[in-house]
């Protein structure tokens, strides 16, 4: 699992106006959460509630440092937007 991968992932649909879960990625609750808590401590998105093993990302925002985050990693765009129109062609 590629952590900074799915960092860049949640960024983008959070940015996309989507709500991110776990099964989007395949990953277990509590991945998500560690995942999620990286995003909250690093201050890449505003507002995103964690209880236990849940996390929501209801009315959240990505910030200047998430902005930046995209933007350093920004060669990973053209890739994931690909992934992205595969994901959608099969559902």
């Amino acid at each position: 699992m590629n952590v900074k991968k799915i960092i860049y992932s949640i960024i983008r649909e959070v940015q996309k106006g989507s709500q991110p879960k776990a099964t989007d990625y395949d990953l277990t609750a509590e991945e998500f959460v560690k995942i999620s808590q990286i995003i909250k401590q690093e201050e890449y998105v505003d507002n995103i509630g964690i209880a236990g093993t849940f996390v929501f990302y209801n009315n959240t925002s990505v910030t200047m440092k998430g902005l930046e985050f995209l933007e350093q990693n920004s060669a990973w765009a053209k890739t994931y937007r690909i992934l992205t129109e595969i994901r959608d062609w099969i559902k």
